[in-house]
């Protein structure tokens, strides 16, 4: 991923997001929110704080992604690119369905295979290294607390979900923004493999968000220029 960034200045898996949040907004993206659900070293979170108005929150539990993500995020503001500390939030946990401690597997040479409970060898030709504790917290308690439900929910405009095979997971703990409407536009990764290891599947997955009102659209993996 970085040997791709420094040499085409962005993530391809990225690039589709500020239009998809123009797409939301009537293309008035200040005020808007993005939310990136597996956030990993922040390229995309670092995309749109470049390339559109919006606030970002950033949702990353692997220490070395969180580590890079944050030094980006910091560089940033540094050479004064943009007001990285006004508009960015990168918070330290993964999303569930149930708040609850849990083991990150994380394979040597690839920081972005991190799986949640499972080693699959499939994707570690090195291994994994030691496992990692995280803390896995529900979307709708963090951004929606029973204590403010008596008043509308943040409005998402966008959200980002790549966390592994994790998907059902993480829409399973926001249920309650999704019956609020809260949530305007996701983009998930879809992995069957994952999937079926966490316990759900592709059709599974797609059928959840039919069933939340999305209009499902199949996108391209994106590619370099």
């Amino acid at each position: 991923m970085a040997d791709a960034i420094r040499k085409y200045g962005f993530w391809p898996e990225c690039a589709d997001l500020p239009e998809m949040l123009e797409h939301t907004t009537g293309r008035r993206t200040a005020g808007a929110l993005f939310v990136d659900a597996g956030a990993n070293i922040g390229a995309c979170s670092l995309h749109m704080l470049l390339a559109s108005e919006a606030s970002v929150i950033s949702f990353e539990p692997g220490a070395s992604n969180l580590f890079y993500a944050s030094s980006s995020l910091l560089r940033l503001h540094e050479q004064g690119t943009i007001a990285a500390t006004a508009r960015a939030a990168l918070v330290p946990l993964g999303l569930g369905r149930n708040a609850s401690g849990q083991l990150l597997h994380q394979a040597i040479g690839n920081a972005g295979h991190a799986v949640i409970g499972h080693k699959p060898v499939q994707f570690a030709p090195l291994g994994h290294l030691s496992p990692q504790a995280v803390r896995i917290e529900r979307l709708d308690d963090v951004l929606w607390p029973v204590s403010q439900r008596s008043e509308p929910p943040p409005p998402i405009h966008l959200l980002k979900l790549d966390v592994e095979g994790f998907e059902c997971e993480v829409l399973r703990g926001m249920s309650s923004l999704l019956a609020a409407g809260a949530v305007r536009a996701i983009k998930v990764e879809v992995f069957d493999m994952l999937l079926r290891l966490q316990g759900c599947s592709a059709a599974e997955l797609l059928g959840m968000l039919l069933a939340a009102g999305f209009e499902v659209r199949l996108l391209a993996e994106g590619t370099p220029p």
